[in-house]
């Protein structure tokens, strides 16, 4: 009788070397696969944010009631005040863009920034909304709606020309330009976004409250 032949050392550190190399190729593939992802979720998520925070903004500034109503109530605070914490921008609003809906009272909505928490150098944006009343309120609540910008930017335009503060007791600006930088991957550059929401209440020409 004949023993069954077996498999020889080298055939058997041959299968293991074939082995390994798929493995090693499989392995490769999929590091390059999340790599890819992150790179495409770092740079494609701040820039679906920034659509959203752009409509959100284009919403609450559009539904700017009458111009008297809202004369004491639009304050767009100087680069010192906001500097100290104060709101970056504060108004009146019919719109309630988060619950869909339009004309169902009279919100006072403020943005204001702070430095974010990981990085000094980039900002936060918070977002307050309460129901509006005549008499001043003791505390707003704010809300996160967007982290890690690196800058956040608004400007009013008095029909002739285009002011970086609002004083409280001027009216409502013709319309007002936000321009922000989302974060980018480290490999690109920054890219800034510029917002231009006309206000009917500031008597803008008809034809207006669109964006540019």
């Amino acid at each position: 009788m004949t023993r069954p032949r077996g498999f020889t050392l080298l055939e058997v550190l041959l299968a293991l070397a074939i082995v390994s190399a798929v493995l090693l190729t499989a392995h490769m593939v999929l590091l390059s696969t999340l790599s890819a992802s992150d790179r495409l979720r770092a740079v494609g998520e701040p820039v679906a944010s920034a659509h959203s925070l752009q409509w959100l903004l284009r919403e609450d500034l559009r539904g700017v009631p009458a111009a008297e109503l809202a004369e004491e109530t639009f304050h767009g605070a100087p680069a010192e005040e906001r500097a100290r914490g104060a709101d970056l921008l504060t108004f009146v609003t019919v719109s309630d863009p988060r619950q869909h809906r339009t004309g169902s009272g009279l919100w006072q909505v403020a943005y204001k920034v702070r430095p974010n928490a990981e990085d000094a150098r980039r900002l936060d944006l918070f977002r307050s909304q309460v129901p509006w009343r005549r008499e001043p309120l003791e505390e707003k609540a704010y809300e996160p709606v967007f982290r890690g910008l690196g800058s956040f930017e608004a400007e009013f335009f008095t029909g002739v020309e285009w002011t970086q503060t609002w004083p409280a007791g001027s009216g409502t600006p013709t319309a007002v330009r936000i321009r922000l930088e989302p974060p980018t991957a480290e490999d690109r550059e920054p890219q800034t976004y510029e917002l231009v929401v006309w206000i009917p209440a500031g008597g803008v020409p008809t034809g207006g409250g669109g964006v540019q």
